[in-house]
């Protein structure tokens, strides 16, 4: 068993969820847990957050989650972890997205894969004209590009062998997830829902009660709100409407054979997420979005820790950004997110670096554009 960590400072690697679902995912797949019994660490004066600490394989992590979803509460939850743990050199932003069908390369994107930010665009941060709403660019060139040594990892799993690796080991967690759900009672919560449940339909069909469904609300022309909570099955979306996809085939087999295991192997994508308060439920807006930002997944938190900590969003898709959005791919693609963070810590998450020296007002000092690396402090050799 290993030792504790002394003290806060001690802590490099912070997790960070928008929902308790997300949350409790994350904290399925810690090795072991620090602050179980008591919170052994405390926090610093003023910070209102809440911390629960741990170790996920080889490295010791703090997990948060918000009190609210969105860019300002994750900012604010961000301030609060920068003077508790002044060390903590990288977060990962774990929990659910809504997803693009596809990549800009064409290669199929279905729900409970796994996106990784290579960027972020604010896609509801801008100026009305005109022509409409115009996003400000990337917002990496307001706040600042990804470290070096952080874009580095992000680009080796764009290629065959770093994403297949991390594929491999996030498969390994899902089913330790899933392992440790069913041993408390939560088997249900972060199963595999089947390709039955993953439908994607043509952008400007919407989800509505249709010919073969009635509404109780008697809406016929529009979206009535409790048709938003119900599946397409239960509304009658016309199967016509539907788009087929090899990968869905593909798992469709598996699971004929017997193979759910298989078939619940989530597929990793790295790409650009786009980043609001507005939640993306129209296939038409997420297709204009795609079209003007590369967009690859959506999300609502990113934009407001990216500038202040060097960071990743790991997210799972859990819709297609469009109406017909419901929560039963909720659960699982908290998992596979999580089974993907654990699965980067795993094989990435490795330092030799010196904590790095903190000035008079506790502040950490970052040296991004360091000889030694994105992640040097002080003279540090690469954490990473």
């Amino acid at each position: 068993m290993s030792t504790a960590p002394r003290s806060r400072n001690d802590f490099e690697v912070a997790i960070v969820c928008a929902l308790p679902l997300e949350f409790d995912a994350v904290a399925l797949l810690l090795d072991q847990t620090w602050s179980e019994k008591v919170d052994r660490y405390g926090r610093a004066s003023g910070d209102r957050n809440r911390y629960v600490t741990g170790r996920m394989g080889d490295t010791n992590v703090v997990v948060l989650l918000l009190a609210k979803v969105g860019k300002a509460s994750a900012a604010r939850a961000t301030e609060g972890l920068r003077f508790s743990f002044p060390r903590v050199r990288l977060v990962l932003l774990t929990g659910t997205c809504g997803g693009a069908p596809a990549t800009a390369d064409g290669d199929e994107v279905l729900l409970g894969d796994v996106i990784i930010s290579k960027s972020i665009v604010q896609h509801d941060f801008g100026r009305s004209g005109p022509d409409g709403f115009a996003a400000k660019d990337e917002i990496e060139d307001l706040l600042g590009p990804l470290p070096r040594d952080l874009l580095s990892l992000v680009v080796h799993l764009e290629t065959f062998m770093g994403r297949s690796r991390l594929e491999a080991s996030a498969h390994s967690a899902l089913l330790a997830l899933q392992k440790a759900a069913l041993a408390r009672q939560k088997a249900s919560t972060y199963d595999y829902p089947g390709v039955r449940q993953d439908r994607l339909f043509a952008a400007d069909y919407v989800h509505k009660h249709g010919p073969t469904s009635s509404c109780a609300q008697g809406v016929t022309d529009s979206i009535c709100e409790p048709s938003r909570s119900l599946t397409c099955q239960s509304v009658g979306c016309d199967d016509a409407f539907e788009i087929g996809r090899e990968r869905t085939e593909a798992k469709r087999q598996l699971e004929r054979e017997g193979r759910n295991w298989e078939a619940q192997a989530p597929r990793l994508h790295v790409g650009r997420f786009g980043s609001g308060d507005m939640v993306v439920r129209c296939g038409k807006a997420r297709d204009r979005l795609i079209e003007q930002h590369t967009i690859l997944g959506f999300e609502m938190e990113g934009a407001g820790i990216w500038g202040e900590l060097p960071c990743l969003v790991i997210k799972g898709v859990c819709n297609y950004a469009d109406s017909h959005a419901n929560k039963a791919w909720r659960g699982f693609a908290a998992a596979t997110a999580a089974s993907a963070t654990k699965a980067f810590l795993d094989k990435y998450a490795k330092t030799n670096a010196p904590a790095p020296v903190l000035p008079d007002d506790g502040e950490p000092c970052w040296n991004t554009e360091s000889a030694s690396g994105a992640f040097a402090m002080h003279g540090g050799d690469s954490p990473l």
